[in-house]
């Protein structure tokens, strides 16, 4: 007989976690979520982002090290503020620790002046994508004795106690604080989308103003640690980041306007375990889906069909996936080598056979689209510009030369990442590139629903080359393509040169839908949303429950779904306020229940499950 039970798991879902309140003591007992015991892993859990650190991985090159040695933060909100929790190794000395946190905030991206990172530190932030600017610092630290927290805006530190609470407790090894919404600008009428980078120093017990508040290291920056890292990755923070004097590796997370925590569906972040569905079981066969703020379009290209017969080159994967801000793409090789990988994406989105837009794939590549309903709004080129850098660069079907996706609306920024097999943490040997991209920047609108069709081509990649100056495909007979995406038929014989390549153009195409998803949250009014804090308990019955009784109504029907941790649909039946729930044969393991208004098609409840046998 199976069992069921409520659990409080990290489940990576796209699904709203609800606010609470922090009572800002230093006793971390009010955080509730579940870390990743994943190095450099961030998840969402109890109403909380949590990034997991690594112990004992900060630069040794000041003393009393084990104050800036980041173990975990977490981040939450409510309706008036924003709370965080650093765990740091070991504090000695309420005085040591010094936090700088750079967030975007703001929409209008000209408000961002800034690119360097703590005080007087010598350290800078960037993007990988382009070198973004802040238009808000905190420091978390003490001056003269006294825990504060210092706030920056483009002139100078201040300050205002009524906007913030803060303790720093060497008893439980943590940073507590709060810091007033209103402080930070952060909206409270509709959701808020904030960039998030953090550092760590050892303190020098002055205010930002009268002072160095950071300890200088000679020769180089003064941070010790900082927050990011490959997955999996036990390396020292100077291996990881800090030798370049700059701290790329930053997290996007979503403010609701009631304070409740989300994220992306997908953190580019070289772990693909976040990535909805599954791949179709046969070559050449694509599936879709969708889950809770999200829809995903799964591709398993042919293997082993590339014009070189090289692995580098053979696309073997391409997933897309959306949520309500961006578009996400992943694309795996059988070997990813970032000096050689360059790929084109058409992203066609009106289907229009009177088109005369862009009409070719790949820069200078001799490779065109077949049919004028192909045309392109947006040509995507990836591509590595070294062993360890890469770039992404659009050409719009109004344009005259390729460029960085412009997102005025900040921190909605692009964010590319690749993955080689050699790579480290637990996914080695993954070869795959993800990239986000705003949706406004591929020339859709945020909320509506729009049909796109993609043709994709691989190319030899010219590294020596400046992609608006210079071929960056290496020259082959006919064209430079030396794979591509096929029909999606199942039909796996031949190269991918006799199956579309030779003849110059590209004939096959993928259709995808992207936009909003019929599976959505109920967020018109707080109390008409429900969660495992709100709904009481699932009442369980050997394999039956029913539904929460305050809920249901008598005479209406509602639709029941049951969705495995990567997103796939295991159950879906009709159900009414008096019947029970059959969940036999269940496989043992981790489930969320979803229940639908039947009429309204809107999620009225969701809950985790555990199936034991």
């Amino acid at each position: 007989m199976k069992h069921f039970g409520i659990v409080g798991l990290t489940i990576l879902w796209a699904v709203n976690i609800y606010a609470h309140y922090i009572n800002v003591n230093g006793d971390p007992g009010d955080w509730q979520g579940t870390a990743s015991l994943v190095a450099h892993k961030d998840t969402i859990s109890g109403g909380e982002w949590i990034y997991t650190g690594v112990a004992n991985d900060e630069r040794t090159d000041l003393p009393d090290h084990s104050n800036a040695d980041i173990v975990e933060v977490r981040i939450t909100a409510d309706a008036n503020n924003l709370y965080f929790l650093i765990k740091l190794r070991d504090i000695t000395d309420a005085t040591k620790p010094h936090i700088a946190i750079v967030l975007n905030v703001q929409d209008d991206i000209t408000n961002r002046t800034d690119t360097w990172f703590g005080d007087d530190s010598q350290l800078y932030f960037s993007d990988r994508g382009f070198t973004p600017k802040s238009d808000r610092q905190l420091a978390f630290h003490t001056a003269n004795g006294t825990a504060v927290v210092e706030f920056w805006d483009g002139g100078l530190w201040y300050g205002s106690s009524s906007d913030y609470s803060i303790v720093i407790s060497p008893t439980n090894d943590v940073i507590e604080a709060s810091v007033a919404r209103s402080a930070l600008e952060i909206n409270t009428n509709e959701p808020e989308v904030i960039q998030i980078w953090l550092a760590s120093f050892i303190n020098t017990n002055t205010w930002n103003n009268d002072g160095d508040a950071t300890q200088d290291i000679g020769g180089t920056n003064d941070a010790l640690d900082f927050m990011g890292g490959y997955i999996g990755d036990n390396s020292n923070a100077w291996t990881r980041d800090l030798s370049d004097n700059s701290v790329w590796w930053n997290y996007t997370i979503i403010i609701e306007h009631d304070g409740e925590i989300t994220g992306c569906i997908i953190q580019p972040d070289g772990d693909d375990a976040d990535w909805p569905g599954t791949l179709p079981a046969n070559e050449d066969q694509y599936n879709t889906g969708e889950i809770v703020g999200a829809k995903f379009f799964n591709y398993n290209a042919v293997s082993n069909d590339d014009r070189l017969d090289n692995p580098v080159y053979d696309l073997q994967e391409l997933r897309v996936a959306n949520d309500q801000y961006f578009i996400y793409f992943l694309i795996r090789f059988g070997q990813l080598n970032i000096d050689q990988t360059n790929v084109c994406i058409s992203w066609d989105i009106d289907q229009n056979s009177g088109d005369n837009a862009l009409n070719w794939n790949g820069d200078d590549s001799g490779l065109f689209l077949a049919e004028a309903s192909q045309y392109a709004e947006r040509n995507i080129t990836i591509r590595g510009t070294g062993d360890a850098s890469w770039e992404l660069k659009l050409y719009a079907d109004d344009g005259t030369a390729w460029y960085e996706p412009p997102s005025t609306t900040a921190p909605l920024n692009y964010w590319v990442f690749m993955r080689e097999g050699s790579g480290p943490g637990p996914n080695s040997g993954s070869n795959y590139i993800e990239v986000r991209i705003p949706m406004e920047d591929l020339g859709l609108t945020p909320g509506e629903a729009h049909n796109v069709r993609i043709s994709v081509a691989v190319f030899d990649n010219d590294t020596l080359g400046d992609i608006n100056n210079d071929d960056v495909t290496i020259n082959y007979s006919g064209n430079d393509a030396v794979d591509c995406i096929r029909d999606g038929s199942g039909n796996t014989t031949g190269s991918a040169w006799d199956a579309d390549l030779s003849d110059n153009d590209l004939d096959y195409y993928l259709d995808l839908t992207v936009g909003p998803t019929s599976v959505q949250e109920d967020s018109d009014s707080p109390v008409d949303r429900y969660s495992s804090k709100s709904s009481g308990t699932l009442r369980v019955l050997s394999s039956q429950f029913y539904l929460p009784d305050f809920h249901a109504e008598k005479n209406s029907t509602y639709k029941l779904r049951v969705v495995d941790v990567r997103g796939r649909i295991v159950r879906s039946i009709q159900i009414s306020a008096d019947t029970p729930v059959n969940l036999n044969h269940l496989p043992t393991g981790v489930y969320q229940v979803q229940i639908f208004d039947a009429e309204k098609g809107k999620l009225v409840f969701k809950e985790n499950i555990l199936v034991l046998e």
